[in-house]
């Protein structure tokens, strides 16, 4: 019986990414520097920016967190992928703890597109790590319904993330508010039924009491996150659909984009060639096992 040589421990297989693939090396490295520059500007400006402080946190664990998906999943990632993860972490610390959703409002839908990429190709990444690349279309085809549905799960997930942590933290508002002129409810028509809503146009001031006797006005009516919400899982879905068209119409015509929009996988059977092969590879040794 033949045994195959020992499985590259994390740290070899740590130095030979890096080396191998400089420009990566470097776009990680920079991107990293970004995270922790920003955690330490954040901690000279004083305690109010910890929330800022545990954001830039999170995006410093996403590198040591990209290198151990590459190591256990047995995929690496090319630069136009890597490049656009950086990209995409970048503007969202932008828009978290420098304001970048104001300067730019449009920031938040464009980010939630991305998940619709990102999230696909990580359950692209998962279901080959499990299986290997996929040899026919039929097989492609499973794996493009299976990373639609994990994008989904994902997305759903992340707005109940967003719902707890208002709910559950102060000074969090990520299902961000809509101002909204009309409504439309069950509960507001008299009598109440699930027959018929009151419907109430042209809305220009809700004026809210507090019990001391102070009031607020809001100019029109506030949608308190559902809105938000619901685009932001209707970009995602839109996003999949492209993306997965897009893989699909690629295959067609030779997979010439699919190991750019794709980590490859190279972790055994239906493993895709390397392309930058070791000059230098290991020999595996041969060892008899007892009563052969």
């Amino acid at each position: 019986m033949k045994k195959t040589a020992s499985k590259q421990n994390f740290w070899s297989y740590f130095k030979e990414r890096n080396q191998k693939h400089i420009v990566f090396a470097v776009c990680m490295a920079l991107y990293l520097a970004f995270c922790v520059g920003s955690l330490v500007y954040f901690a000279v400006l004083g305690v109010e920016h910890f929330r800022d402080c545990l954001i830039a946190l999170s995006y410093i664990a996403i590198v040591p967190i990209f290198y151990l998906l590459e190591y256990f999943l047995k995929i690496r990632a090319g630069l136009p992928f890597t490049l656009f993860i950086i990209v995409y972490c970048v503007f969202c610390f932008l828009g978290a703890s420098y304001n970048f959703y104001t300067i730019i409002p449009i920031l938040d839908d464009i980010l939630h597109m991305g998940w619709g990429i990102i999230f696909t190709s990580v359950g692209f990444c998962i279901i080959k790590s499990l299986m290997g690349e996929p040899q026919t279309g039929k097989q492609f085809a499973a794996y493009l319904i299976f990373s639609a549905g994990f994008c989904m799960i994902l997305s759903v997930f992340w707005e109940i993330y967003e719902f707890s942590s208002d709910n559950l933290m102060a000074h969090f508002d990520m299902q961000e508010d809509t101002i909204v002129d009309h409504i439309h409810s069950f509960m507001l028509h008299d009598p109440y039924d699930h027959l018929h809503t009151l419907r109430l146009d042209g809305i220009t001031q809700t004026v809210i009491h507090y019990g001391n006797g102070e009031t607020y006005v809001i100019d029109g009516y506030l949608d308190l996150g559902l809105i938000d919400t619901m685009m932001d899982l209707i970009w995602c879905v839109i996003l999949t659909a492209v993306f997965s068209a897009v893989l699909a119409i690629d295959r067609r015509f030779g997979s010439k984009l699919y190991p750019h929009l794709i980590p490859v996988y190279v972790g055994g059977k239906g493993a895709e060639p390397k392309t930058d092969p070791d000059p230098n590879p290991e020999p595996q040794h041969e060892e008899s096992c007892p009563g052969e």
